[in-house]
């Protein structure tokens, strides 16, 4: 007998949503409550953990999963206890997050005490079998916003994060910023974390991906219940509290995701998703609303016949047990399914060019027919329109059953080959659908020996553009490319196909067959020979040449003549002459010209737009919905309309509404004109009808217009913002390359059109490209409208939220202090302490951005000793441990910056900013001015403000500012508070550090004794600042070579430590570290 295959899968998915999640304790009730009623045999109420195999959530969600898989709650007990819990937490929000957070862990430590477990369990157990019911809530580092982390109630693959259960119920609530991050773990891996739900509020594929990690890809799944928090409301009201303003936010991306998990799960019977539609939206209240409002609307939609319907059904899958689909299947899902980019559609009229095709069969194939073993590149090169896309399709057609799969790239650009590649790979199936470029590589990149890829590389004319990354790392696969630059044959010169025109005799035979004429008789074949001579035997010339003879119904002779005159009146037009390089494109473009003068002016005028997107995939239905709208959709208005505007909108209308409001068939016509000259081609992909041109066409349209440039240009940006609407997501995957095609005008366009082509971007999952648009928005808004401006807020929170989505969390945590700086000033006057203490706030929040873009940027270096990071980088590494690799005392406390953070640092190389106009130091200075105009000179709030300069000038590498602004921060401290005040001896602790890092050691010296004499009778000699200004002291005293004396207060401080603290302290350690290191003078003392 076989093995019995695995019992399928129940997995629950809790969305984020603040206290609107106890919704989804009522709807989780009402199930349980029916699975209970249907067993009839008396037993007690069905509790969560024991129906579902795995539940997951985030935020809220994440809280309500704990309270379900480690409490063992029942869903109306969990219900109790999260309306105690948000009644304790969420109601009468403190705005100090220290505060808020107090409260939060208070709620917690009683929950847990209620139900007699120490806040200290571990989430963990590290022995024995794994839990029933597997738990799996994501929580994100504070310091990396966006970066995910998954907390377990088992071991997995991956090391579990040692997290108490105390620590794990208040990371998923401490929402940014009204809450604190939670500190988790202890001493070197203490982290900060913070609630996931403003990154990732519906966790549905992240659970999936969690499930296969845990089960394996073959496992099935029965049932997947997704609950949420509610409909987000329609319109938001800019006056909403913070909290409100971020749940309402939440709500927005966990719909929006569920929509598209609905669209990937349509197929899915397991799938079941469950949301109160009406009721729960925060739009217009000014506070949370109160567990009683939750419920009455949550019983409201569960009385609805529609989801009465739908949670028995519900039930009745889980009743039933089926294993529906794998893993594997669903892992990556939750994306709107995608397909290949289609191949190159074959012309009407084809010779084939057997030398060329003789060619590439040489390169790529054995004489007995299949294929040769091995990577390959082949390169087709030749002008443009020559046939070097038709030859390759043609080989595909031919000879493509060899290969396990041939795909085509349009290598255009970077962004074009990156996005081919990827939709091929997410083309492949579910399991590849949300996979980056760099999985898509990687996937292409391994053999697994069922056969070799065909990838075809097409119209890679940008010579600028490196290839390398884009070329898969397969040992057995072929890569085609096909060029116009020559150039390109020296990727592989060995097998380079140079492709010319048409021989005479092919050139006669395709126009002969193109106009019904072969073959021809003795009569009519010079003619034919003299205009394939005429037409330079240029392919696109033929086939422009015909369609243009077919339709007007004219002899060879006669376009022969007319030709000659095109070509005349060309080289005459200076803007062409200077464009077209050779007597083949100045044939064609000749042709083009005499085909457009027998096209209707609706088709003329429509070619000139689509010449101004992308050459490939323009969506014929962006055309109807821009009918629909009058050409007048505007996705956000900013400002009013400007001229750009009307212009565009006035040529859409002459050109499609000239006679009367366009319908389905007046455009099909139209397109059906364009495609009988051959000036596009129609496909069709995902249900889509999409236009495509040739490169030289393209090239064309816009030629022909030169004078005339803007006006299409408006209208073409006016077509493009009608499809920037919500639910438009079939449509939306082919309009961001048309966006990209029009980068050059981003920053010229007016502030409603930028904003319609960054909520495209934004909607196809290009936030860094939408970003750049909305800083050149909101840049433009505060210059015209000005900061305080209600369309100037709105735009910086929509850059706000789009940080967000990207993961930078600081940035995004800028935009809003900005906006609360201002608001206060409003409010309160830009002199009040609390304007002014939102300013101070904004400055550290600027100052932390700019270590994390310090730390990126910073290249990974081997630790440094403590005496090598004193003299330099002229010392050697030493193999013994160094500071750096230990936690130094002051930073893991997180105090502000002192003499031995300023003194480990590095010497003034923090960044670029070190002219006199850095955007902190201004503010800093516009600090102090605000500070002495409104308490005075010597007040102590206007000192502390001059201190925060002096720190800024030392980060800067600016110390003789530093040096004149701290002595006056000291002698101002010591004349109001005294000698032996601790704040004064912390002025001078700082400006020894100062003196330090100028190389004034006499000075730092005498300043850096004082400090340690004082701090040892104000603090005691076991208090941590003292040991920091006794490490300080040492180091300066070994940069005057006075090693004795160095090594003697370093022993002192390893004394001190041991006897105090012992020998395990992180203090005791660090001083035997330093010790040792000061012992190596000699050596050290030599390589200086």
């Amino acid at each position: 007998m076989g093995e019995t295959p695995p019992k399928p899968l129940n997995v629950l998915s809790l969305d984020a949503g603040g206290p609107k999640a106890l919704s989804q304790l009522y709807v989780l009730n009402e199930i349980m409550s029916r699975m209970t009623y249907d067993q009839d045999d008396g037993s007690t109420e069905k509790r969560p953990c024991e129906v579902f195999d795995m539940i997951g959530g985030v935020d809220t969600g994440g809280f309500i999963a704990i309270l379900l898989v480690v409490l063992k709650l029942t869903a109306m007990e969990a219900g109790e206890e999260f309306i105690t819990f948000i009644s304790d937490v969420f109601m009468n929000i403190n705005p100090e997050p220290k505060r808020q957070s107090e409260r939060l862990k208070v709620a917690v430590m009683e929950l847990l005490q209620r139900h007699n477990i120490d806040p200290d369990t571990k989430l963990v157990v590290a022995q024995g079998q794994p839990p029933a019911c597997r738990l799996a809530i994501f929580i994100t580092y504070d310091v990396h916003a966006g970066s995910s982390c998954v907390v377990r109630n088992y071991m997995g693959r991956n090391r579990p994060m040692d997290i108490t259960v105390a620590e794990a119920l208040m990371a998923t609530c401490a929402i940014s910023p009204i809450f604190d991050p939670v500190k988790v773990g202890k001493r070197h891996r203490m982290v900060d974390c913070a609630s996931g739900g403003v990154s990732f509020s519906n966790p549905v594929r992240k659970l999936l991906n969690e499930a296969r990690e845990q089960f394996g890809d073959h496992w099935t799944i029965s049932t997947l219940l997704s609950l949420g928090c509610g409909h987000p409301a329609v319109n938001t009201n800019p006056q909403t509290p913070a909290l409100i303003a971020i749940l309402e936010r939440i709500a927005v991306e966990s719909e929006k995701t569920a929509r598209e998990i609905e669209v990937q799960m349509a197929d899915h019977t397991m799938y079941h998703r469950f949301s109160v539609i009406q009721g729960l939206q925060y739009s217009g209240f000014q506070s949370l609303p109160y567990p009683e409002w939750i419920s009455t609307h949550t019983m409201d939609y569960l009385n609805s016949h529609e989801i009465d319907k739908g949670l028995d059904r519900y039930v009745e899958t889980v009743k039933l047990g089926v294993g529906y689909a794998t893993l594997e299947q669903l892992t990556r899902s939750g994306g709107a399914l995608v397909s290949a980019s289609s191949s190159p559609q074959a012309p009407a009229h084809y010779i084939s060019r057997e030398g060329p095709m003789e060619s590439i069969k040489r390169f790529l194939l054995e004489t007995n027919g299949t294929l040769k073993a091995g990577a390959k590149i082949v390169v087709v090169t030749g002008i443009g329109g020559c046939g070097k896309t038709q030859l390759v399709r043609r080989f595909v057609e031919e000879f493509g059953n060899l290969f396990l799969s041939a795909f085509f790239v349009d290598g255009s650009s970077k962004d074009t080959i990156r996005n081919g590649i990827t939709r091929y790979v997410r083309s492949l199936g579910t399991s590849h659908s949300q996979k980056s470029f760099y999985d898509s590589m990687q996937f292409l990149s391994k053999s697994d020996g069922a056969g070799q890829r065909l990838m075809i590389i097409d119209n890679l004319d940008d010579g600028s553009l490196e290839l390398p990354p884009f070329l898969p790392r397969w040992t057995d696969g072929v890569v085609m490319i096909t060029s116009r630059s020559a150039a390109r044959g020296q990727i592989s010169p060995s097998t380079h196909l140079t492709l010319d025109v048409m021989s005479p005799g092919e050139a006669v035979e395709l126009l002969a067959r193109g106009m019904n004429v072969w073959p021809l008789d003795e009569a009519t074949k010079p003619a034919y020979n003299r205009l394939a001579r005429e037409l330079r035997y240029y392919p696109i010339a033929i086939v422009q040449a015909i369609s243009y003879m077919w339709q007007s119904k004219m002899s060879a002779e006669t376009f022969t003549s007319r030709l000659n005159d095109f070509r005349t009146e060309l080289t005459r037009d200076h803007d062409a002459r200077n464009q077209i390089h050779n007597m083949e494109y100045l044939t064609a473009f000749a042709v083009f010209s005499a085909s457009y003068e027998i096209m209707e002016p609706s088709a003329q005028k429509f070619c000139h737009v689509l010449s101004f997107f992308h050459r490939q995939k323009f969506p014929l239905r962006l055309v109807m919905l821009a009918v629909q709208s009058g050409f007048a959709n505007v996705a956000y208005k900013y400002m009013e309309e400007g001229d750009g505007f009307r212009r565009g909108k006035a040529l859409l209308e002459d050109t499609f509404c000239s006679s009367g409001p366009l319908d389905q068939l007046g455009l099909d016509n139209i397109v059906k004109q364009l495609g009988s000259h051959s000036f596009v081609t129609l496909v069709e992909a995902d249900g889509q009808q999409l236009l495509e041109m040739h490169q030289l066409v393209h090239d064309w349209g816009r030629l022909h217009i030169s004078r005339d440039e803007e006006r299409f240009r408006d209208a073409a940006v006016r077509l493009l913002c009608c499809g920037a609407i919500e639910n438009n997501q079939p449509m939306m995957q082919y309009l961001f390359s048309h966006v990209q095609q029009l980068k050059d005008i981003w920053k010229t366009l007016h502030v409603n059109d930028a904003a319609s082509f960054s909520f495209i971007l934004d909607e196809s999952g290009l936030q860094a490209e939408a970003v750049e648009l909305l800083e050149i928005i909101n840049g433009a808004l505060e210059v015209q409208l000005g900061q305080g401006h209600k369309n100037t807020i709105r735009s910086m929170r929509s850059l706000a939220g789009c940080y967000e989505r990207m993961g930078r969390r600081t940035e995004a945590r800028i935009l809003k202090q900005k906006e609360e700086v201002r608001s206060n000033v409003e409010m309160f006057g830009e002199n009040d302490p609390i304007t002014i203490a939102a300013e101070a706030a904004l400055q550290i929040t600027m100052r932390q951005l700019r270590r994390e873009t310090t730390r990126t940027m910073m290249v990974d270096s081997e630790p440094r000793s403590p005496i090598q990071q004193i003299l330099g980088p002229t010392i050697h590494d030493s193999p013994r441990p160094t500071l750096l690799s230990l936690e130094h005392p002051d930073q893991s406390a997180r105090s502000p910056p002192n003499e031995a953070s300023l003194m480990t640092g590095s010497s003034g190389h923090r960044g670029e900013e070190t002219h006199a106009t850095d955007p902190a130091v201004m503010h800093e200075l516009e600090i102090i001015k605000i500070t002495e105009r409104t308490y005075g000179p010597s007040n102590p709030v206007t000192v502390s403000a001059r201190e925060n300069l002096a720190r800024k000038y030392t980060e800067l590498g600016r110390y003789a500012e530093a040096e004149q602004m701290m002595k006056n921060v000291r002698t101002q401290r010591r004349d109001s508070l005294g000698e032996g005040h601790l704040q004064t001896i912390n002025a001078a602790s700082l400006l020894a550090a100062i003196y330090d890092k100028m190389g004034n050691y006499a000075e730092a010296e005498r300043l850096a004794r004082q400090v340690l004499m004082q701090r040892e009778e104000k603090l005691g000699e076991d208090s941590r600042e003292t040991f920091s200004a006794r490490f300080h002291y040492a180091i300066i005293l070994y940069k005057l070579q006075r090693y004795t004396e160095a090594e003697a207060v370093v022993q002192r401080a390893l004394e001190i430590s041991r006897d105090k603290l012992g020998t395990t302290s992180e203090l005791y350690t660090y001083s035997s570290s330093l010790l040792t290191q000061i012992r190596q003078r000699p050596i050290l003392t030599l390589m200086t």
